[in-house]
């Protein structure tokens, strides 16, 4: 009996183990793969590559880990959503049945999971939500005593410049979903970027509401992990750190709060009791380069629209780079009206905040800051503008006469005006990161970009072709450009002396592009070669790539003549000239332009060519024959069809290319007569066979000739003898009766 007791143990524990594996349920969240339709479906490429990679990056995690001896295999079962942009997956890892339940049990195979990744961070390229991981349960002890719900806030506030269009309010609609990932996106790089991003999830847009005419309420769901303590998190903590990471509830991204309209959770701080009504500003001006038209006056058209939209554009950067920016709000354009024949008068208002003091901003500073941001009223971006134009709630300043002591002008006084020449002059950093801090002038970060800059800047035209008559640059502001790059505004001025040669905008510009390798290098900054504008100016590089491989014109292909105008450039003496710099340079824009907007319209299968014929005065005006295939479609084109196609590629013949404002009504196609060129191409070998051919009639022409010439003296010889008779016999005394 002792015998069985000992040996009856050891036969039945040792050697006879289950034969099953060790199965384990291990579920997570992805935060960056999201949830699609061909995601979920075991059928697809999607789902079987995406499936592949995460069983090899599990592999991969537990034959590196301390359970590495008994583990066999891990597969994915499946994909399922959690919300709008993070996907939950189930998966099965697989460890032999020799290992002991204490070696390799879920609580370890939690552990390697949570120490091989980052504590729940990162899977190979994925990013895991580091609350997510389950493994056959919830593992209790790593999360004590904690609310198993997450903290959620209701976070509501409304935008001035999104109208609440029926379209935005639609939640199936293209525009709701646009505005609501947007939204999210910035809600969640706000709370990432807070005091409380510890413990920060997601934020998602529940819907959208009518505020008023004009503005839109929002309702989003902002959610923290249930492992931070409600003394940490609660809805005052959030509302503050809303207020704070927006400027005082005033700018969110490209959007313009309502500074009064923030809940959390039905929490809300009053604003400082002050007059209700922003300080509203009547800003009226006049563009000389902008030719009134009735479709410009029709606040229906889309000249109307896209003209106001740029100018309000303007304005606002105008003004966001001010030293009035802590209250501005927002600008926008109501009418036009007509200056005269060729100029515009434009009535805009201007709204600032009521938390800044009427000492702050009144319409003597906001005048002041127009004229100081505007050259001196000169230039507002690509518009040229009437230096005595300017009004601000009907408060002017007049220019002063330069005209009123014609004497002084010609014999004392050799500088007609005292005012240097000022050029606006902006670019981009490609290689300085742009950070809040070049945005504040008492900053170590502001102090030593800008004195790089300026000093780089300053000895450029110092040792330029017009450093006679530089004097120096200043910086006007750092802002942020696309990519984290950071873009410089500048103001660079010129001596007026009329002994040496003018400085105008496109001399600036040249010498900037010559002295910067090509606008590529200032200094050890990298630019951005397409960022530099002087006073609006840019010419943009001459390319001739697409016209060279672009199709020649063929027998048989139509034409059509395009004429249409361009409104934000003058016409100057250097377009008369096709050798010049200048016209080569608007001639080559625009012919890309219209190659890329054919070459991606319908069509694009039967277009060749789009060559210039002529440029005219008129602001600019424009004459381009274009080419078009007919044996490359079923149907021949028409002229309809190609005014209609240029219209779409210019948004209604407002816009060509992002860059040449046109005329709305400019726009003539005028079908012409089909290429024909009247030659007949012969090949080589033909023409060799006609030359044989052409050489061996004259060689036949000439045998015959010499045989006719023979026949002729063999005919005629002797017929000339005086002493011959046809008798053979002369008799010079016969007589015939």
């Amino acid at each position: 009996m002792t015998f069985v007791e000992s040996t009856s143990p050891i036969l039945t524990t040792t050697p006879s183990l289950q034969e099953e594996p060790y199965d384990f349920n291990v579920t997570f969240i992805i935060t960056n793969l999201v949830p699609t339709a061909s995601l979920q479906s075991p059928s697809s490429a999607l789902y079987k590559s995406a499936s592949n990679i995460i069983a090899y990056e599990l592999d991969k995690l537990f034959t590196n880990s301390n359970v590495k001896r008994t583990f066999s295999n891990c597969r994915v079962l499946s994909f399922s959503p959690t919300n709008a942009g993070n996907t939950s997956v189930y998966s099965i890892c697989t460890f032999g049945n020799d290992s002991s339940p204490q070696e390799v049990n879920k609580v370890t195979v939690h552990h390697e999971f949570r120490d091989n990744t980052e504590y729940i961070s990162t899977l190979g390229t994925y990013s895991l939500d580091n609350n997510s991981l389950y493994v056959n349960a919830p593992i209790v002890a790593t999360t004590p005593n904690l609310q198993v719900k997450p903290f959620d806030f209701n976070v509501t506030f409304i935008i001035t410049n999104l109208a609440p269009t029926a379209s935005l309010l639609s939640s199936s609609s293209a525009l709701h979903k646009s505005a609501s990932s947007i939204i999210a996106n910035q809600l969640n790089n706000l709370f990432t970027n807070s005091k409380i991003n510890r413990t920060f999830s997601s934020c998602k847009v529940i819907s959208f509401s009518l505020a008023n005419k004009e503005d839109t309420s929002v309702e989003a769901v902002c959610t923290f992990r249930n492992d931070s303590v409600p003394q940490e998190i609660n809805k005052v903590t959030v509302y503050h750190e809303f207020r704070d990471n927006t400027k005082s509830i005033s700018t969110f991204g490209t959007y313009l709060l309502d500074s009064n309209s923030l809940y959390v959770n039905d929490y809300h701080e009053p604003a400082p009791n002050i007059q209700t009504k922003p300080f509203e500003f009547n800003v009226t001006f006049i563009i000389t380069n902008l030719a009134l038209t009735a479709s410009l006056q029709s606040s229906s058209s889309p000249l109307h629209k896209s003209a106001s939209s740029i100018i309000a554009y303007q304005l606002k950067n105008l003004f966001m780079n001010s030293n009035i920016n802590r209250t501005f709000s927002s600008c926008r354009v109501l009418s036009f009206s007509p200056a005269n024949v060729s100029s515009t008068s434009v009535y805009a208002i201007c709204t600032f905040r009521n938390d800044s003091i009427p000492q702050e901003v009144n319409e003597v500073t906001v005048y002041h800051e127009y004229r100081d941001n505007t050259n001196y009223i000169s230039t507002l971006g690509t518009y040229s503008l009437d230096n005595n134009s300017l009004y601000v709630n009907g408060y002017h300043e007049s220019v002063p006469s330069t005209t009123e002591a014609p004497i002084m002008v010609v014999t004392l006084q050799p500088n007609e005006e005292t005012r240097p020449i000022d050029f606006n002059v902006t670019f981009t950093i490609d290689n300085l990161a742009f950070t809040p801090d070049l945005q504040n002038l008492n900053s170590p970060e502001y102090t030593t970009a800008s004195g790089n800059v300026i000093s780089l800047l300053n000895n450029l035209y110092k040792n330029s072709k017009i450093k006679k008559t530089f004097t120096n640059c200043e910086l006007v502001s750092f802002s942020p450009a696309n990519q984290d790059n950071t873009k410089v505004e500048t103001r660079c001025s010129f001596k007026n002396d009329p002994t040496v040669p003018g400085v105008d905008k496109v001399t600036a510009y040249n010498e900037f592009r010559d002295n910067t390798e090509k606008i590529t290098a200032l200094g050890a900054y990298s630019l951005n070669q397409n960022s530099l504008y002087v006073n609006g100016y840019q010419e943009l590089e001459p390319t001739t790539t697409p016209i060279i491989s672009s199709p020649a014109v063929r027998e048989g292909d139509l034409s059509f003549e395009l004429n249409f105008t361009i409104i934000n450039r003058n016409f100057t003496e250097a377009l008369n000239d096709p050798n010049s710099l200048e016209y080569q340079s608007i001639v080559a824009n625009v012919t890309r332009m219209l190659n890329e907007l054919y070459k991606n319209s319908f069509l694009k299968d039967s277009y060749r060519i789009c060559k210039v014929t002529g440029l005219r005065i008129g602001s600019v005006k424009c004459t381009y024959m274009c080419y078009f295939n007919p044996s490359a479609v079923n149907e021949p084109v028409t002229e309809e069809q190609v005014r209609t196609e240029f219209a779409t590629g210019t948004n209604g013949t407002n816009l060509l290319g992002n860059f040449y404002q046109l005329r709305n009504n400019s726009l003539a196609v005028e079908a012409k007569a089909p290429v024909f060129t009247g030659r007949i191409e012969i090949p080589y070998w033909g023409i060799i066979l006609i030359v044989l051919g052409i050489l061996l009639i004259l060689f036949l022409l000439f045998l015959l000739c010499l045989l006719i010439a023979l026949c002729l003296k063999k005919k005629y010889h002797g017929s000339y003898d005086t002493l011959q008779n046809p008798a053979g016999i002369y008799f010079p005394h016969q007589k015939y009766y």
